[in-house]
């Protein structure tokens, strides 16, 4: 599968229901929150590694942000949720057990794997057993994908 296709059905899978900020989820982006859970599905759909970091918004706000790293390429399939100017600092790898570290972030996952699924299948695609929230580790295998199909 290529990441854009990925990227297409990613954004059209986000809902209230995986973000990590349902209350205010309506009235920003729909990427708004939404960071741990889609680096963890690209993960295990790519490979790569897991990043983590503090984006600083031009007001001063931070918050924890997370993304990927596929061989050399970062890929942050959120990062349109911050304004321009954001800035990462103490960027650091980040494990898939940080992310999904309880039963609330586990669910959040798995309703984003399931989303995923669908929406792949109406783009003729599929995730594979590699996602299943069963099986987070049974990635062996994928290839990872260029910095051309970004």
């Amino acid at each position: 599968m290529e990441l854009h296709t990925f990227r297409t059905a990613i954004e059209r899978a986000w809902t209230s229901s995986t973000t990590y900020c349902p209350e205010t989820w309506p009235e920003q982006d729909a990427a708004w929150g939404q960071c741990a859970v889609t680096s963890v599905l690209a993960w295990a759909t790519f490979g790569g590694s897991l990043l983590k970091g503090v984006a600083t918004d031009p007001t001063g706000a931070s918050t924890s942000h997370y993304w990927n790293l596929f061989g050399s390429v970062e890929v942050d399939l959120t990062w349109r949720q911050f304004p321009a100017g954001t800035a990462l600092s103490e960027v650091s790898t980040a494990s898939r057990a940080a992310l999904i570290a309880n039963p609330w972030m586990e669910a959040r996952y798995a309703t984003l794997v399931s989303n995923a699924e669908r929406e792949l299948h109406l783009l003729g695609e599929s995730l594979g057993p590699a996602a299943s929230p069963a099986d987070p580790c049974a990635r062996a295998g994928r290839a990872h994908p260029s910095s051309a199909a970004v």
